[in-house]
């Protein structure tokens, strides 16, 4: 079952670089962190792990971009390079 986990993540890895390049693009962006448990192998026991998601909703805003979600890779690096690059923009206050 692994490997048809693997071929199917390999199949749609295209369509969810275009998402996540689509998402990263927008002019405003929304990160949400939800801590899951997570096996600690070795140790007997679970850990914090996180789930982090980019969304965007331009909607309130009349944006004409429909909404979206994607979930990025290597994370916490690419949300605190998000947040630097929004910061730089202005768009994110401290």
């Amino acid at each position: 079952m692994a490997f048809w986990v693997g071929y199917a993540a390999a199949e749609i890895k295209p369509v969810w670089r275009l998402l996540r390049e689509e998402v990263l693009s927008s002019t405003k962006l929304f990160v949400d962190q939800t801590t899951v448990p997570v096996l600690d192998p070795g140790r007997g026991r679970t850990k914090k792990g996180y789930f982090w998601v980019l969304a965007r909703d331009d909607r309130p805003w009349r944006g004409g971009a429909p909404p979206a979600v994607a979930a990025p890779a290597g994370i916490p690096a690419q949300i605190f390079d998000v947040m630097r690059h929004g910061a730089a923009a202005g768009s994110i206050k401290g």
